[in-house]
């Protein structure tokens, strides 16, 4: 796997040759073995973690952030929708 980039300018280069737009319908969910070994190696971490015990853990760990975060849009769309309402147009 290559290392980082060298200089900023080598990023449309590395956006080019890794997301080609007109890739064939074979190429995408490589599951042979010459995948891309970060790509084969992410999903085996995330398989090798996703137990019932590390789910309920970071469920305990995040939730009340999470039904906090979810409140406050809530909150956030209501206003909005409210003032929207209630602020009359120029006709």
């Amino acid at each position: 796997m290559p290392g980082p980039l060298d200089a900023v300018e080598q990023w449309d280069d590395f956006v080019a040759a890794r997301y080609r737009p007109h890739k064939a319908k074979e190429e995408f969910r490589n599951y042979r073995v010459d995948a891309n070994p970060v790509v084969t190696g992410f999903y085996r971490q995330n398989h090798a973690n996703q137990t019932l015990s590390s789910v309920l853990a970071k469920k305990a760990e995040f939730g009340p952030a999470a039904a906090r975060a979810w409140a406050s849009g809530r909150r956030w769309n209501t206003s909005t929708r409210r003032l929207a309402t209630a602020t009359p147009l120029p006709t």
